[in-house]
């Protein structure tokens, strides 16, 4: 049975997107570990920089709802999910919607959420708006149970 987390188009979220599509392509361009692929790094890395199209691209040519988004969604299908879920959010995080519809859907012995007066951030690091909590006390926690 799929478990449909949401259904409706949402509009692509442009913060950060310059950013962290640069971060991620710095990540993808790295070169490969000699001592894990021996001498070819250098003819492996070349061939990876050749193929590499920055990430922004494709964000920009889908910036509602496409079958591209799919394969790192959580919502296209809740059912599928069998793992534990510690899902974690602010009130001040984009994403924040995620961890409801994870509680919502998910069985409650599976799931827990933990949203706060937090962004985007781990809610160790007492980042305006803040406070911090014990967060690794209660992952954890979490895990233990």
């Amino acid at each position: 049975m799929t478990t449909t987390c949401t259904t409706w188009e949402v509009p692509f979220l442009a913060v950060d997107m310059h950013a962290w599509a640069a971060t991620m392509l710095a990540f993808v361009s790295r070169p490969p570990d000699p001592r894990y692929v021996g001498e070819a790094w250098r003819d492996m890395w070349l061939k990876r920089l050749e193929s590499v199209d920055p990430f922004i691209h494709t964000w920009l040519e889908h910036q509602t709802r496409h079958d591209c988004w799919r394969h790192g969604s959580v919502c296209e299908d809740c059912g599928t999910i069998d793992a534990a879920v510690l899902a974690v959010g602010g009130w001040h995080d984009p994403y924040r919607d995620t961890v409801l519809r994870l509680v919502e859907h998910l069985p409650a012995d599976r799931v827990r959420g933990l949203i706060g007066p937090w962004s985007h951030q781990y809610p160790d690091r007492g980042l305006p708006p803040g406070p911090a909590i014990g967060f690794l006390q209660e992952t954890l926690r979490w895990w233990d149970h």
